[in-house]
């Protein structure tokens, strides 16, 4: 299959918008050139969205757990004001 642009491969899979750097970390995709293999952004894909949602999972976590610790010490996690 004859490599293509990254718009024109996301537009193609369906991809959604993603930090490019967090498919660069999970290798899915493979650059040829400028351009980018659709078979490989396809297989890979997957994985990149699964390793996406666990750091979604953990960046909550840990403001779940700022919150938790401000409050025990008696501060508004959601007060702007310092």
């Amino acid at each position: 299959m004859k490599p293509v642009a990254w718009h024109v491969a996301r537009k193609r899979l369906g991809l959604q918008p993603r930090p490019f750097a967090l498919l660069v970390a999970t290798g899915a995709f493979q650059r040829v050139g400028r351009r980018f293999d659709l078979v490989t952004l396809a297989a890979n894909h997957a994985r990149a969205v699964e390793i996406q949602k666990a750091a979604d999972q953990q960046i909550e976590a840990i403001r779940a757990d700022v919150a938790r610790r401000l409050a025990a010490l008696g501060a508004n996690p959601y007060c702007k004001e310092a």
